[in-house]
């Protein structure tokens, strides 16, 4: 047996250590929060820890390197309007 057999495990490649991602912290299938970081894992235990944000799933999109991540994360806040964003994001060009 392999460990990427085994039932519920996921395997990250070396991406996850240095890409920036934008992620979503989403309430029943909705998101509520919308960032991105270089350090997805840190950044998301801040979210973890602040009692004012309630959110039942992390979703995450890799942005490619060509592709400045302020962007997207704008795009995304202004198409869902999650409730815990007080920037609404930057018109995208």
């Amino acid at each position: 047996m392999e460990v990427k057999d085994i039932d519920g495990i996921e395997i990250l490649d070396s991406r996850w250590l240095d890409e920036t991602f934008v992620y979503f912290l989403l309430k029943e299938g909705s998101p509520v929060y919308i960032g991105k970081s270089k350090n997805l894992m840190t950044r998301v235990k801040d979210h973890v820890r602040d009692p004012k944000k309630e959110f039942d799933q992390i979703a995450v999109k890799m942005v490619h390197e060509d592709i400045p991540p302020d962007i997207v994360e704008s795009f995304y806040i202004q198409h869902f309007d999650p409730p815990y964003n007080n920037n609404k994001g930057e018109e995208p060009y």
